[in-house]
């Protein structure tokens, strides 16, 4: 129905007057809650989305979600206001990402450590089927069939179950290279680091969750450290080892020589690791010889043996040289040129 001209204008002079009425109320209720002492009422619309608490909270941590807190400008457009993960612009506080780095809580005894070690062999497991990423603390708690709560307390987050098992991994490496040698496989250095290399590979090879954690890059920094720790082990006594067997020359800041050594065996393989899954047996090649090639540079082709390795050569023995081994029992300075 067609309105006349004079109503009209003045429908369309009272609509500002309305908008302003409402505006000034808003502002006069907030002053009045503010001269009262009270909170002043918030926006129309939430500025804040609310954070989970509570039960929804743990069951996030639990299954390795992070725990978001999103802050939207109120001034911006419906089109910034997506709430889907990919484009809301989200803030992790400073207690959760401390928490993310926090570290295994490793018992000493009775229960806890058996529990321990079945969430362990649990994470382990999941590790071989699925990728890390896809991994949270309520499916190792499921699988190791122990409650929720005991996966918190001795994991904070999976990236400290990832630490854990990167300690056992250095323990089951360290016993690999407890095993004795033939000693008539060892004719020069290059032969026994060929060897170290082969199973410390064969090992990595043979446990998936180890590769992926260690080369694949899943584990986070703390389990970075954790292989760090043990290649500056192997790189403070690999001198001695070769001393043991070889008559070494001097070498200055052998640690550090024998950490680049090291280093570059594992870049080669981390690469080997991202295209195949695996360390390859081409990749271990090339590894060996560019490892060899800079220890060229500090210990010459050729070194004299000692008689404690042509003495279990010629007998058809082994020998031990462990990376955390005491040699109190066969010091080379002891025997005769």
């Amino acid at each position: 129905m067609l309105l006349p001209l004079d109503r009209k204008l003045a429908f369309l002079m009272a609509r500002p007057v309305l908008s302003g009425a409402a505006k000034i109320s808003r502002e006069r209720k907030a002053d009045l809650a503010v001269h009262r002492g009270q909170k002043a009422p918030g926006p129309a619309r939430n500025a804040r989305r609310r954070r989970p608490h509570g039960r929804a909270r743990r069951e996030q941590r639990l299954r390795g979600c992070p725990v978001f807190e999103t802050h939207l400008d109120p001034k911006a457009g419906w089109q910034d206001r997506d709430f889907g993960m990919a484009s809301i612009k989200a803030t992790e506080k400073p207690a959760a990402a401390r928490k993310r780095g926090a570290s295994p809580r490793a018992p000493s005894r009775g229960r806890g450590v058996r529990r321990y070690a079945a969430l362990l062999d649990a994470t382990a497991e999941l590790l071989r089927e699925e990728a890390p990423d896809a991994i949270g603390l309520y499916q190792i708690a499921e699988r190791a069939d122990v409650p929720p709560a005991s996966v918190y307390h001795f994991f904070p987050t999976k990236e400290a179950a990832y630490v854990a098992l990167a300690s056992r991994c250095s323990e089951e490496l360290l016993d690999v290279h407890r095993t004795p040698i033939e000693a008539r496989l060892i004719e020069t250095w290059q032969d026994l680091y060929r060897i170290d290399a082969r199973r410390a590979m064969e090992f990595y090879n043979s446990n998936p969750p180890y590769l992926k954690i260690i080369y694949g890059g899943y584990g986070g920094v703390d389990a970075h450290n954790v292989d760090k720790v043990l290649a500056l082990s192997f790189s403070t006594s690999s001198y001695d080892r070769l001393n043991r067997i070889f008559h070494m020359p001097v070498i200055r800041e052998p640690e550090k020589k024998f950490e680049i050594r090291l280093g570059i065996l594992d870049s080669v393989w981390q690469i080997s690791v991202r295209r195949h899954g695996t360390i390859t047996e081409e990749y271990f090649e090339e590894s060996t010889k560019a490892a060899i090639a800079y220890a060229r540079l500090y210990i010459p082709d050729h070194l004299e043996p000692r008689e404690f390795l042509l003495d279990a050569a010629r007998n058809g023995g082994t020998i031990e040289l462990p990376y955390d081994g005491d040699d109190e029992d066969a010091s080379p300075d002891d025997e005769g040129d």
